[in-house]
């Protein structure tokens, strides 16, 4: 599940990638939640995927991006369903933007 929550600006720009909402997606993938715990830190990052295309294939990265990641896993085959998104920039009008 990813909330996104009204940008305050106390995170640098990139964090938000200057929208007026930040994303804080609460994985469910163990690995990442191993990382996580040990890193004791937030981990910013994009998606690999664009939303509405395809899942990209791990041998594109390099051509669809002009700056590489430091760390791609191929976790094999995932399951092709999109994490929910839900608003709650505005607490007294939350709303659900994918299912």
């Amino acid at each position: 599940t990813t909330f996104l929550l009204k940008n305050k600006g106390i995170l640098p720009e990139i964090a938000s990638g200057g929208f007026l909402n930040t994303a804080i997606r609460l994985p469910k993938n163990e690995l990442l939640l191993t990382i996580l715990k040990k890193a004791d830190a937030p981990l910013v990052s994009s998606s690999l995927n664009v939303s509405g295309q395809k899942l990209l294939a791990l041998n594109k990265i390099k051509k669809e991006f002009s700056i590489r990641p430091d760390l791609v896993v191929d976790m094999g085959k995932l399951e092709k369903k999109a994490s929910r998104i839900i608003d709650i920039s505005d607490i007294k009008n939350i709303k659900i933007i994918r299912k």
